[in-house]
């Protein structure tokens, strides 16, 4: 059952790619600058797809994970509006702090609201760390397979040894 789910959730995330990449391949391109690694225009739409494909799980057994696909969803409009129009930086890091705060509350509190501060800070960093390697061309997509993968296979080794 996982298998098929991954493969589904992969073909819609592919298929959404593939949709943005080939005719909307000009609607929101990141236009190479002092702070970016491409030397060519790329377009910025690919998280949509990624949104997708993780949304797919939603209806086959993760719906308790639907606040966070919501917070997902409201910082994929912002990152979609910032990439149309631009957005002042205060605005896109505010609205990081506070999906990040609404995300680590509803899934670890209660706990002590400094390791809560401490946790929503680490959200951000990151958050915007994976921004940043999303500019280097295959970076962050290397990250996310070396990091997900390491996740997996420690999640299959738990459930190996008994704990889930």
């Amino acid at each position: 059952m996982l298998g098929g789910l991954a493969v589904l959730s992969f073909l819609g995330t592919f298929a959404a790619v593939r949709l943005l990449l080939l005719p909307f391949s000009q609607f929101a391109l990141d236009e190479p600058n002092a702070r970016s690694l491409h030397e060519r225009p790329v377009p910025r739409t690919g998280g949509i797809g990624v949104l997708l494909g993780g949304a797919i799980s939603l209806g086959f057994g993760a719906a308790q994970l639907w606040l966070p696909m919501i917070i997902a969803l409201c910082l994929a409009v912002v990152s979609f509006l910032d990439d149309l129009r631009g957005m002042p930086t205060g605005v896109r890091l505010l609205s990081h702090f506070a999906a990040a705060a609404l995300l680590v509350w509803y899934t670890l509190a209660p706990m002590h609201p400094a390791e809560l501060a401490v946790l929503i800070v680490a959200v951000v960093w990151i958050t915007n760390l994976y921004n940043f390697m999303d500019g280097s061309d295959g970076l962050a997509g290397g990250m996310a397979v070396i990091g997900l993968g390491a996740y997996g296979a420690a999640a299959r080794r738990a459930r190996r040894a008994g704990g889930a």
